[in-house]
Protein backbone atom coordinates (compact mmCIF):
# COMPACT_ATOMS: atom_id res chain seq x y z
CA UNK A 1 0.00 0.00 0.00
CA UNK A 2 1.26 3.12 -0.85
CA UNK A 3 2.44 6.02 1.33
CA UNK A 4 0.40 9.50 1.04
CA UNK A 5 1.91 11.21 3.70
CA UNK A 6 4.73 13.86 3.25
CA UNK A 7 5.86 15.99 0.61
CA UNK A 8 4.86 13.79 -2.58
CA UNK A 9 1.31 13.62 -1.33
CA UNK A 10 0.90 17.41 -1.11
CA UNK A 11 2.47 18.17 -4.82
CA UNK A 12 0.15 15.79 -6.10
CA UNK A 13 -2.38 18.23 -4.96
CA UNK A 14 -0.67 21.06 -6.21
CA UNK A 15 0.15 22.34 -2.45
CA UNK A 16 3.78 23.39 -2.44
CA UNK A 17 5.87 23.73 1.08
CA UNK A 18 5.28 27.86 1.47
CA UNK A 19 1.81 26.89 1.63
CA UNK A 20 1.98 23.39 3.59
CA UNK A 21 4.36 25.79 6.30
CA UNK A 22 1.89 28.49 6.37
CA UNK A 23 -0.86 25.91 7.15
CA UNK A 24 1.35 24.24 9.67
CA UNK A 25 1.52 28.08 11.31
CA UNK A 26 -2.19 28.36 11.13
CA UNK A 27 -2.56 24.94 12.77
CA UNK A 28 -0.68 26.23 15.65
CA UNK A 29 -2.24 29.39 16.36
CA UNK A 30 -5.53 27.46 16.47
CA UNK A 31 -3.83 25.20 19.16
CA UNK A 32 -2.64 28.60 21.33
CA UNK A 33 -6.59 30.19 20.77
CA UNK A 34 -7.84 27.01 21.93
CA UNK A 35 -4.92 26.78 25.11
CA UNK A 36 -6.83 30.07 26.27
CA UNK A 37 -9.77 28.53 25.51
CA UNK A 38 -9.42 25.82 28.25
CA UNK A 39 -9.21 29.19 31.09
CA UNK A 40 -12.55 30.39 29.41
CA UNK A 41 -14.43 27.30 29.59
CA UNK A 42 -13.27 27.03 33.74
CA UNK A 43 -14.20 30.86 34.28
CA UNK A 44 -17.38 29.82 32.36
CA UNK A 45 -17.83 26.34 34.55
CA UNK A 46 -17.11 29.03 37.95
CA UNK A 47 -19.76 31.73 36.96
CA UNK A 48 -22.09 28.55 37.23
CA UNK A 49 -23.28 28.45 33.22
CA UNK A 50 -24.57 24.57 32.56
CA UNK A 51 -22.18 23.15 29.93
CA UNK A 52 -25.04 22.71 27.18
CA UNK A 53 -25.91 26.71 27.53
CA UNK A 54 -21.68 27.16 27.43
CA UNK A 55 -21.71 24.98 24.00
CA UNK A 56 -24.86 26.43 22.45
CA UNK A 57 -23.57 30.13 23.19
CA UNK A 58 -20.14 29.12 21.66
CA UNK A 59 -21.19 27.47 18.49
CA UNK A 60 -24.36 29.96 17.88
CA UNK A 61 -22.14 33.11 18.01
CA UNK A 62 -19.39 31.39 16.34
CA UNK A 63 -21.42 30.71 13.36
CA UNK A 64 -23.57 34.16 13.49
CA UNK A 65 -19.72 35.86 12.94
CA UNK A 66 -18.64 33.12 10.28
CA UNK A 67 -21.95 33.84 8.25
CA UNK A 68 -21.46 37.76 8.47
CA UNK A 69 -18.23 37.56 6.92
CA UNK A 70 -18.70 35.01 4.57
CA UNK A 71 -22.58 34.42 3.76
CA UNK A 72 -22.43 34.97 -0.33
CA UNK A 73 -20.21 31.65 0.06
CA UNK A 74 -21.86 30.10 2.59
CA UNK A 75 -25.43 30.65 0.44
CA UNK A 76 -24.34 29.41 -2.43
CA UNK A 77 -23.30 25.97 -0.73
CA UNK A 78 -23.70 22.60 -2.24
CA UNK A 79 -26.01 20.08 -0.43
CA UNK A 80 -22.64 17.82 -0.15
CA UNK A 81 -21.43 20.60 1.65
CA UNK A 82 -24.26 20.96 4.22
CA UNK A 83 -23.93 17.22 4.45
CA UNK A 84 -20.49 16.88 5.43
CA UNK A 85 -20.81 20.01 7.95
CA UNK A 86 -23.96 18.61 9.63
CA UNK A 87 -21.99 15.17 9.96
CA UNK A 88 -18.78 17.20 11.54
CA UNK A 89 -21.14 19.10 13.48
CA UNK A 90 -22.55 15.85 15.63
CA UNK A 91 -19.01 14.85 16.22
CA UNK A 92 -18.02 18.17 17.79
CA UNK A 93 -21.07 18.20 19.69
CA UNK A 94 -19.90 14.99 21.40
CA UNK A 95 -16.32 15.74 21.62
CA UNK A 96 -17.21 19.72 23.18
CA UNK A 97 -19.85 18.53 25.62
CA UNK A 98 -17.87 15.51 26.82
CA UNK A 99 -14.89 17.88 27.04
CA UNK A 100 -16.83 20.30 28.79
CA UNK A 101 -18.40 17.58 31.15
CA UNK A 102 -14.90 16.26 32.03
CA UNK A 103 -13.47 19.49 32.97
CA UNK A 104 -16.07 20.10 35.62
CA UNK A 105 -14.27 17.13 37.44
CA UNK A 106 -11.01 17.30 36.94
CA UNK A 107 -8.05 20.15 36.38
CA UNK A 108 -7.54 22.50 33.22
CA UNK A 109 -4.41 20.69 32.85
CA UNK A 110 -5.21 17.49 32.98
CA UNK A 111 -8.31 18.13 30.24
CA UNK A 112 -5.79 19.94 27.73
CA UNK A 113 -3.29 17.21 27.62
CA UNK A 114 -5.93 14.21 27.76
CA UNK A 115 -7.69 16.19 24.91
CA UNK A 116 -4.05 15.78 23.30
CA UNK A 117 -4.39 12.21 23.26
CA UNK A 118 -6.54 12.37 20.01
CA UNK A 119 -3.20 12.18 18.09
CA UNK A 120 -2.60 8.73 19.09
CA UNK A 121 -6.00 7.90 17.55
CA UNK A 122 -5.77 9.98 14.39
CA UNK A 123 -3.73 7.73 12.02
CA UNK A 124 -6.29 4.60 13.54
CA UNK A 125 -9.35 6.39 12.25
CA UNK A 126 -7.85 7.34 9.08
CA UNK A 127 -6.14 3.75 8.24
CA UNK A 128 -10.02 3.06 9.04
CA UNK A 129 -11.67 5.02 7.09
CA UNK A 130 -9.82 5.43 4.25
CA UNK A 131 -7.42 2.46 3.90
CA UNK A 132 -4.46 4.47 3.68
CA UNK A 133 -1.86 3.65 6.34
CA UNK A 134 0.02 6.82 7.45
CA UNK A 135 4.28 6.76 7.09
CA UNK A 136 5.63 4.37 10.28
CA UNK A 137 7.34 7.47 12.10
CA UNK A 138 3.90 8.65 13.00
CA UNK A 139 3.11 5.69 14.87
CA UNK A 140 6.59 6.69 16.59
CA UNK A 141 6.24 9.82 17.08
CA UNK A 142 2.09 9.44 18.28
CA UNK A 143 3.50 6.64 20.96
CA UNK A 144 5.94 9.19 22.51
CA UNK A 145 3.35 11.30 22.97
CA UNK A 146 1.24 9.10 24.48
CA UNK A 147 4.03 8.16 26.76
CA UNK A 148 4.05 12.67 27.48
CA UNK A 149 0.63 12.47 28.17
CA UNK A 150 1.28 9.46 30.83
CA UNK A 151 3.83 11.72 32.27
CA UNK A 152 1.20 14.48 32.32
CA UNK A 153 -1.08 12.38 34.61
CA UNK A 154 1.41 11.40 36.80
CA UNK A 155 1.51 13.25 40.36
CA UNK A 156 4.86 13.64 41.81
CA UNK A 157 4.77 10.64 44.05
CA UNK A 158 4.77 9.06 40.13
CA UNK A 159 0.93 7.76 40.88
CA UNK A 160 -1.03 8.38 38.02
CA UNK A 161 -4.29 9.77 39.10
CA UNK A 162 -7.57 9.35 36.55
CA UNK A 163 -11.18 9.89 37.73
CA UNK A 164 -14.41 10.74 35.98
CA UNK A 165 -13.49 13.77 34.34
CA UNK A 166 -10.47 12.40 33.18
CA UNK A 167 -12.37 9.42 31.04
CA UNK A 168 -14.76 12.13 30.23
CA UNK A 169 -12.31 14.05 28.53
CA UNK A 170 -10.28 10.84 26.62
CA UNK A 171 -13.92 10.10 25.53
CA UNK A 172 -14.22 13.18 23.82
CA UNK A 173 -10.31 12.87 22.29
CA UNK A 174 -11.54 10.15 20.75
CA UNK A 175 -14.38 12.27 19.20
CA UNK A 176 -11.79 14.88 18.11
CA UNK A 177 -9.80 12.36 16.19
CA UNK A 178 -13.07 11.15 14.32
CA UNK A 179 -13.54 14.90 13.65
CA UNK A 180 -9.77 15.12 12.13
CA UNK A 181 -9.95 12.19 10.82
CA UNK A 182 -13.38 12.97 9.00
CA UNK A 183 -12.34 16.22 7.53
CA UNK A 184 -9.47 14.40 5.78
CA UNK A 185 -12.03 11.64 4.55
CA UNK A 186 -14.88 13.51 3.91
CA UNK A 187 -14.65 17.38 3.92
CA UNK A 188 -11.64 17.64 1.75
CA UNK A 189 -12.65 18.91 -1.40
CA UNK A 190 -15.46 21.03 0.01
CA UNK A 191 -15.01 24.77 0.84
CA UNK A 192 -13.34 25.18 4.10
CA UNK A 193 -15.47 27.92 5.35
CA UNK A 194 -19.06 26.40 4.19
CA UNK A 195 -18.00 23.36 6.35
CA UNK A 196 -16.48 25.18 9.20
CA UNK A 197 -20.21 27.45 9.21
CA UNK A 198 -22.19 23.99 8.76
CA UNK A 199 -20.40 22.53 11.97
CA UNK A 200 -20.77 25.52 14.57
CA UNK A 201 -24.53 26.14 13.34
CA UNK A 202 -25.45 21.90 13.75
CA UNK A 203 -23.22 21.38 16.86
CA UNK A 204 -25.26 24.84 18.72
CA UNK A 205 -28.41 23.82 17.23
CA UNK A 206 -28.11 20.45 19.31
CA UNK A 207 -26.67 22.43 22.68
CA UNK A 208 -29.46 25.00 22.34
CA UNK A 209 -32.15 22.39 21.57
CA UNK A 210 -30.99 19.31 24.43
CA UNK A 211 -30.68 22.76 26.79
CA UNK A 212 -34.12 23.70 26.34
CA UNK A 213 -35.43 20.50 26.58
CA UNK A 214 -33.69 19.63 29.75
CA UNK A 215 -35.12 23.03 30.93
CA UNK A 216 -31.50 24.20 32.29
CA UNK A 217 -31.63 27.98 33.56
CA UNK A 218 -28.93 30.44 33.85
CA UNK A 219 -29.13 32.85 36.36
CA UNK A 220 -28.32 36.37 36.10
CA UNK A 221 -24.85 36.43 38.09
CA UNK A 222 -23.96 33.65 36.36
CA UNK A 223 -24.33 35.25 33.32
CA UNK A 224 -23.07 38.48 34.17
CA UNK A 225 -19.95 36.54 35.51
CA UNK A 226 -19.26 34.16 32.10
CA UNK A 227 -20.45 36.39 29.05
CA UNK A 228 -16.91 37.56 28.51
CA UNK A 229 -15.22 34.25 28.91
CA UNK A 230 -17.98 32.66 26.17
CA UNK A 231 -17.79 35.37 24.19
CA UNK A 232 -14.33 34.30 23.44
CA UNK A 233 -15.08 30.79 23.02
CA UNK A 234 -17.27 32.02 20.20
CA UNK A 235 -15.45 34.33 18.49
CA UNK A 236 -11.99 32.93 18.93
CA UNK A 237 -12.16 29.21 20.32
CA UNK A 238 -14.57 28.19 17.71
CA UNK A 239 -14.88 30.84 14.91
CA UNK A 240 -11.45 32.30 14.14
CA UNK A 241 -10.07 28.78 15.34
CA UNK A 242 -12.40 26.55 13.00
CA UNK A 243 -11.95 28.57 10.01
CA UNK A 244 -7.73 27.80 10.72
CA UNK A 245 -7.87 24.46 11.13
CA UNK A 246 -10.44 23.48 8.49
CA UNK A 247 -8.45 24.94 6.17
CA UNK A 248 -4.95 24.02 7.42
CA UNK A 249 -6.08 20.51 6.97
CA UNK A 250 -7.14 20.76 3.49
CA UNK A 251 -3.39 21.06 3.14
CA UNK A 252 -1.87 19.15 5.95
CA UNK A 253 -2.35 15.46 6.41
CA UNK A 254 -4.37 14.02 8.92
CA UNK A 255 -2.12 12.13 11.27
CA UNK A 256 0.52 15.05 10.82
CA UNK A 257 -2.59 17.57 11.43
CA UNK A 258 -3.30 15.45 14.98
CA UNK A 259 0.30 16.11 16.37
CA UNK A 260 0.35 19.71 15.24
CA UNK A 261 -3.32 20.07 17.24
CA UNK A 262 -1.86 18.26 20.25
CA UNK A 263 0.10 21.59 21.34
CA UNK A 264 -3.33 22.67 22.43
CA UNK A 265 -2.83 20.34 25.63
CA UNK A 266 0.63 22.44 26.14
CA UNK A 267 -0.67 25.44 25.98
CA UNK A 268 -3.66 24.70 27.82
CA UNK A 269 -1.65 23.43 30.92
CA UNK A 270 0.78 26.70 30.33
CA UNK A 271 -1.65 29.19 30.52
CA UNK A 272 -3.24 27.34 34.00
CA UNK A 273 -0.80 27.57 35.33
CA UNK A 274 0.39 31.24 34.37
CA UNK A 275 -2.94 32.20 35.47
CA UNK A 276 -2.27 30.21 39.21
CA UNK A 277 -5.38 27.75 38.29
CA UNK A 278 -2.81 24.96 39.32
CA UNK A 279 0.56 24.77 40.30
CA UNK A 280 3.63 23.16 38.34
CA UNK A 281 4.39 19.68 38.25
CA UNK A 282 7.87 18.04 37.25
CA UNK A 283 5.99 15.03 35.79
CA UNK A 284 3.84 17.52 33.59
CA UNK A 285 7.14 19.51 32.55
CA UNK A 286 8.51 16.22 31.52
CA UNK A 287 5.51 15.24 29.71
CA UNK A 288 4.75 18.45 27.96
CA UNK A 289 8.52 18.60 26.42
CA UNK A 290 7.74 14.90 24.97
CA UNK A 291 4.40 16.27 23.47
CA UNK A 292 6.51 19.21 21.82
CA UNK A 293 9.43 17.29 20.64
CA UNK A 294 6.77 14.98 18.93
CA UNK A 295 5.09 18.17 17.06
CA UNK A 296 8.81 19.26 16.19
CA UNK A 297 10.03 15.84 14.90
CA UNK A 298 6.54 15.26 12.85
CA UNK A 299 7.44 18.42 10.70
CA UNK A 300 10.61 17.35 9.21
CA UNK A 301 10.15 16.55 5.48
CA UNK A 302 10.56 13.38 4.36
CA UNK A 303 13.66 11.91 2.17
CA UNK A 304 13.34 12.10 -1.83
CA UNK A 305 14.01 9.04 -2.09
CA UNK A 306 11.16 7.98 0.14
Amino acid sequence: MPEIWGNRHFMEQGIDQKEHRRASLALVLTTVLWGLGFIAVQRSIQAGIPSLWILAARFLCASVLIFGIFHRKILGATKQALIHGSIAGVMLFFGFLLQTEGQGRTTVASTAFLTSTNVLMVPFFVWLMMGRRPRASMFLLCLVTMVGVVLISMEDSLEVQMNLGDWMVLLSAMMFAMHIAYLDFGCSRDDPVQTAFFQMLVCGLISLLLALLRGEQITGDALRAGVWPVLYLGIFSSGVCYLLQTWGQTRVSAPEAGILLCLEGVFGSLFSWLFGMEQFRWTAGLGGLLVTASVMLSQRPEKKSE
